[in-house]
């Protein structure tokens, strides 16, 4: 079974709560699909694991669903893994998912104080897109480099059933060049 909602937000505000998986949460893996458009409203003060206003999970690529966001404020937002506000999976979710005149102000998160994104590419559209790109940690995408650091052993051979050796250095970097940091539990 599917769930499917449609609803518009008008001068609401979203304030105090926790929400796993955002506010808004629309991903098709999970059955999850609709239409949201949040305006002049304002999203504060709210945690969660992944960003917990709006969480957007995979979209198909010929989706029914869509989110806008128009003159919204996010503020004081954190999330305790990524996306401080938003958390955007889906490579096709920059086709369906636009924030217009939105602005975000001290939201946190372990990785993409804003955003945290498939990749740049499938980023949602941002009105703002350079204005946040600017500022340091907001913007974060999933790894798509794997450098050796310059002290690691350059050329390796291997033959079948080989073991990879151990004293290989490296780091991953996501499309915005920011090296990630892996954490283990």
């Amino acid at each position: 079974m599917s769930v499917s909602t449609n609803a518009k937000f008008y001068n609401n505000t979203v304030k105090n709560n926790y929400f796993r998986k955002g506010f808004i949460n629309i991903d098709e893996d999970e059955l999850s699909s609709g239409n949201f458009e949040i305006y002049d409203s304002v999203i504060a003060n709210n945690t969660g694991e992944y960003g917990p206003a709006v969480y957007i999970g995979y979209m198909a690529k010929l989706t029914g669903s869509r989110f806008n966001s128009t003159n919204t404020l996010y503020i004081g937002n954190r999330a305790t893994k990524y996306g401080g506000a938003i958390y955007s999976m889906g490579p096709y979710n920059n086709i369906y998912v636009n924030f217009t005149d939105s602005t975000f102000i001290d939201n946190h998160a372990l990785l993409g104080d804003i955003i945290h994104s498939y990749s740049r590419e499938s980023l949602p559209y941002f009105s703002n897109l350079k204005e946040l790109e600017a500022i340091a940690g907001a913007i974060t995408t999933n790894p798509t480099k794997l450098l050796l650091d310059k002290e690691s052993i350059t050329k390796i051979s291997l033959y079948s059933g080989d073991m990879i050796p151990s004293n290989i250095a490296s780091n991953l970097y996501d499309d915005y060049g920011r090296r990630m940091y892996l954490i283990i539990r």
